[in-house]
């Protein structure tokens, strides 16, 4: 894409971003169109995987991940904003979030960029986010924005992969509850032959547990300053 390309309009962004969290929503809420593929831990600290075909001809398969925490929908979105001090201190694939552009709203467009791991590069993704609050729950919402190249060009030595759909539901079920989901479906970019396609399968998986039981540790060791539990 030509740097001198015109950027669609403020508002097509914001409605990309709107329209992501309402899919997310969909299907988070519906899992009977997921096929359970993994399970970590057991009882409260109990992970489950789901895996479906991609609505998107073509694509890689989505992922759905699910568990409880036992703390509050307030202090879990303080430890998944990208704009306060918590999330690099628990999330070791994540290497940097920054808001390129901020719509208002719970809006923004977002470069995200990550670690190698495995048998994956460094990567990074240029994305339209939606931050939602309903009632007592958040919903975080994320698709590749139109036009990532000319917002932010490529960085050198990342993989600029494309995001189809990723977020996640913060539902409080009780004072100190929270059923947690995490939804996955990208183009990771990777050369790999046809016949891996199920090891590719179980490294999304993993990591999606790992970054859960990271999430769950920081639960219990990373302290959250008061004035971050009222935004």
């Amino acid at each position: 894409m030509s740097p001198c390309a015109i950027l669609p309009p403020n508002e097509e962004y914001v409605k990309i971003s709107e329209g992501c969290v309402d899919r997310v929503k969909e299907y988070c809420n519906n899992l009977d169109q997921w096929k359970l593929i993994k399970t970590s831990g057991k009882g409260q600290d109990l992970v489950e995987v789901f895996m479906k075909e991609s609505d998107i001809p073509g694509t890689e398969d989505m992922y759905l991940l699910r568990t409880t925490y036992p703390t509050s929908v307030k202090a879990l979105a303080a430890l998944l904003y990208p704009w306060f001090p918590y999330r690099l201190q628990w999330d070791a694939l994540l290497e940097s979030a920054e808001i390129i552009k901020n719509f208002g709203d719970g809006n923004f467009i977002i470069n995200h960029r990550t670690r190698g791991k495995y048998i994956l590069n460094p990567r990074e993704s240029v994305d339209a986010v939606k931050i939602l609050q309903d009632g007592m729950n958040m919903f975080f919402a994320s698709t590749s924005a139109p036009y990532g190249d000319v917002l932010l060009a490529p960085t050198k030595h990342y993989v600029r992969t494309t995001q189809y759909l990723g977020g996640y539901r913060l539902l409080q079920l009780d004072e100190n509850r929270v059923e947690f989901s995490m939804l996955f479906h990208a183009d990771l970019k990777l050369s790999v032959p046809r016949l891996m396609n199920n090891i590719v399968s179980g490294l999304k998986a993993k990591l999606m547990i790992e970054k859960a039981d990271n999430l769950r540790k920081a639960i219990k060791n990373v302290p959250i300053s008061p004035e971050h539990l009222s935004s």
